[in-house]
This record gives C-alpha cells, structure tokens and sequence, in this order.
C-alpha cells in the first residue's frame, strides 16, 4: 500500500516542498497525528480499547497516563494480574490501609495512575491499558499502530482538508495581488486620461485662433483679384463650416473623457471595498465605452482638420494669384494652416494618451477577470474541505455502529 504521504498528495495532484502550496513532510506528519486524535476524540468512551495498547509492568507508582482504561496489578502470584477497581482520588487515603492484592485498586490524578496497595517489585507490579496518540511518519508509514484500519482513510482525509486550507490561502493570496495590481493599472488609467484631456483642452483654443485668421481673409479678399475671389470665398465658407465640426467633435469628445475618470473611481472604489468582480468589470466596461465614443468624436475631430488644412491650402493657392494684399491674406492662411497642424499635433498626443490609457484598463480588466478566478478556485477548495469532513465523519459513525 502506498504511503500516507503519496495517499494524501494524490488527492491533491501537487507534490510535498516543491509544489505550488509548499506542503512538507513535517506537516503530512503533523495533520495525520491530529487527524488520528480527531477520530478517537469523536469515539464513545466505549470503543477506546481499539486505540490502546498496554505498558510494560510498572513498579512505582505515578505513571504517566492521560487516558488509562484499565489498570491490573499483580495479586501475589508472579504474572497473575487481576483488574484493579477505579476508586475517587479524594478516596484514597481510606483505602490505602484496606486495599489487598486480592482486591486492588487505582486512581487517576493530574495525569498519572496510582495503584493501591502500593506497586512493587515482583509479584507487586502492575500494568497500564491506555489510549495512545500515534506517531505517524507519512513518507514511511502505510500503517497506524493501535489504530483501526477501518479508519486510516478518514485520517488520510483529514490531513487533506488541512492541505485544503492551504489551497484556499494560497488562492485567497493570489486574488489580492490580482486586485492590487488591477487597483494600480485604474490608477495609471485615471493620469493618463487626466493628460489627453490636457490636450484636447489646448486644441480648442488652438482651433479658435486659428478661426480668427481664417476670418481676416475674407477682408483681404475684398482687395484682390476679381477671379480667385469666388473660388476662396468658397474655401473660406468650408473652412469656417469645417473649424464649427471640430470644435463641435472635440466637445463631444471633452464630454465623454471628464466621464471616464468618475467610472474608473467607481471601479477603485468596488476593488478597494468589497472585492466585487462583478461590479468592478461593470464599472470597467463603461469607461471603456466612454474612451471608445470620445476616440471617435476625436477621428471626427481630425477628419474635419484635415478638410480645413485643405481648404487652407487652396485659399494659400489662390491668393498666390493676387496682389500685395491678397498675399497677406496668403499669410493668414497660412497662420491658420499652422495653428490647424498644431491642433493636429494636440490630436495626435490626446489619442495617444487615449491608446495608453486603454491599454491600462485592457490589462486591469484581465487583472480582475483573473482574481475572479483565483477567488473561484479558492472557494472551491472550501467546498472540498467541506465534503472531505462530511467524509470523515461519516467514516467515523459508521465505525461506532
């Protein structure tokens, strides 16, 4: 038969030291000796003789016994041993002039048997049925000695139910480090939103500059040449139509990022409180919705800058064909193209800093996702250890009956 130690690793699939839970032959040893002292605890007092064993004849008294059952004294006749009766320890000193080796007697105090009349050499000694704790080596052992083989699996069970404690710690340890590390992603998140709002703050101050020089064309128009007049006026009217979606986009989009912050704290707030995976990926999953409707109004955004730049670069083309004035309509022109590239700078950093922060909240979602399943898996090692003492003790009323 296999040892206790491979007996109770098999339940577990894991090896003693070098798996996950660190279980050591120490603590196989210790859990099955508890587990053995759990079943005879569980005993009637009735049924103790199968734990006991006898000690070797005893010739003074006070011997160390915390459970004696029996106790029998030699009665003058070497090797012939008659049950002594148990007397109160409050009695003894009556019987201790009355007592005959004929009639022997005992009592049990602070620990240890004394046996009346007094013990002795030769025919006087007298012996000890105790119940015995085991000392169980699991990596040698297969066996318990005094010990019912009825009921070496409920102690094998045993010392697997405290391996299960181990395992419900060892996950329960794992789902925290999963939170903290989702609670340190949503805290990267809550910065890097912070700065894209920065950026998209900027632009539209970029974007109205950049409107008050779209504006001053027109006015140099008036100055220069009759036949480019119709065609900027034109991209002048887009221009302005193009500066009024962008400015439109990027409110939409200021609108949907001043909500992430909120949903993330509300998602740090659930992690830190109660640990609800649930309510936590909830929360995630709306300010992943928000940052997704914010990047869209942002591609608007940018779309539409794109026409302006356009629509700017036709007006440069056209006041190139004017006069003096027409020229420093050009340069307007080109003073709105610039501010229109540093808006598309402003853009470009507020997207990235959306990318970055949706990176962060991908990995906090995988992060919470995994501590639900660390959590799940430690309360189903609860529920194992459950059935396992429901096992035990169902071994243990089967043997009483």
């Amino acid at each position: 038969m296999a040892t206790f130690t491979v007996q109770v690793t098999d339940y577990l699939s894991d090896a003693v030291t070098t798996g996950d839970l660190g279980i050591t032959e120490a603590m196989i040893d210790l859990w099955m000796q508890e587990g053995a002292k759990y079943v005879i605890v569980k005993m009637p007092k009735k049924l103790w003789h199968h734990f006991s064993s006898i000690s070797a004849e005893k010739t003074a008294d006070g011997y160390a016994s915390e459970r004696p059952l029996r106790v029998v004294r030699e009665s003058g006749t070497d090797d012939d041993f008659i049950d002594c009766r148990e007397i109160d320890p409050s009695s003894a000193k009556d019987f201790a002039s009355i007592s005959a080796t004929s009639d022997p007697a005992y009592y049990h105090e602070n620990g240890k048997v004394y046996v009346l009349p007094a013990p002795g050499a030769d025919p006087n000694a007298f012996k000890v049925i105790e119940v015995t704790l085991p000392t169980i080596d699991g990596s040698a052992d297969s066996t318990i000695a005094n010990f019912p083989s009825d009921l070496y699996q409920a102690v094998v069970k045993y010392a697997v139910m405290q391996c299960k404690l181990r395992e419900f710690a060892f996950m329960r340890r794992k789902t925290q480090i999963e939170i903290a590390a989702a609670t340190t992603l949503l805290t990267a998140t809550a910065t890097a939103n912070a700065a894209a709002k920065t950026e998209f703050d900027k632009l539209a101050v970029i974007i109205d500059e950049a409107n008050a020089e779209f504006d001053k064309i027109d006015a140099l128009l008036t100055l220069g040449e009759t036949d480019s007049e119709a065609a900027v006026t034109t991209a002048l009217a887009a221009i302005t139509t193009a500066a009024g979606r962008i400015n439109t986009a990027v409110g939409l989009a200021n609108a949907e990022f001043d909500l992430v912050n909120p949903d993330v704290d509300s998602a740090d707030t659930i992690l830190d409180t109660d640990e609800d995976v649930n309510r936590t990926s909830s929360a995630l999953n709306i300010s992943t919705t928000r940052i997704a409707n914010g990047r869209a109004y942002l591609e608007e955004a940018i779309a539409a800058t794109n026409e302006a730049s356009t629509y700017a670069n036709e007006v440069a083309s056209r006041l190139g064909q004017a006069t003096a004035k027409i020229q420093a309509g050009s340069a307007r022109g080109n003073f709105g193209s610039a501010y229109l590239a540093e808006a598309n700078s402003r853009i470009a950093n507020g997207t990235a800093y959306l990318s970055e922060l949706s990176g962060y909240l991908g990995q906090a979602q995988i992060r919470v996702s995994n501590s639900g399943a660390w959590l799940n898996m430690g309360q189903q090692s609860v529920a194992d250890k459950q059935l396992l003492q429901q096992d035990v003790n169902s071994d243990i009323a089967s043997f009483i009956q």
